[in-house]
């Protein structure tokens, strides 16, 4: 009987790991915040190096995608979480990410870093 017990435990613990978001590896930077990201071109390496350090792992990309499909309501009581998770999710974050890494790369001047 406890043997029963215990596995809904460790069923309800995983399944609050990966619904709060304690899972993560990383903190993202919202879409809306990469979208708005402003260059300055004389903190050219620091911005680059904050850039790169807030790019998804797959893990990330993977439970953004969990999130989506097992939190629908989200898409009415918190649009703004739920839009991040789909872009998150879908790999558009990281390509808005690398769209400013390359802007910051090609115009600015500065050493190669």
């Amino acid at each position: 009987m406890w043997r029963k017990y215990g596995l809904v435990d460790g069923i309800s613990a995983i399944a609050v790991i990966f619904c709060s978001g304690c899972a993560s590896t990383s903190r993202q930077m919202s879409y809306a915040d990469i979208n708005y990201f402003k260059m300055d071109c004389s903190k050219r390496n620091e911005q680059i190096q904050m850039l790169q350090s807030m790019q998804s792992t797959e893990d990330d990309r993977l439970l953004a995608r969990v999130r989506v499909a097992t939190q629908p309501w989200l898409q009415f009581t918190d649009p703004d979480q739920f839009t991040n998770d789909v872009y998150l999710g879908s790999g558009r974050t990281d390509a808005y990410i690398q769209y400013q890494i390359q802007d910051l790369v090609n115009f600015c001047p500065g050493k190669q870093f």
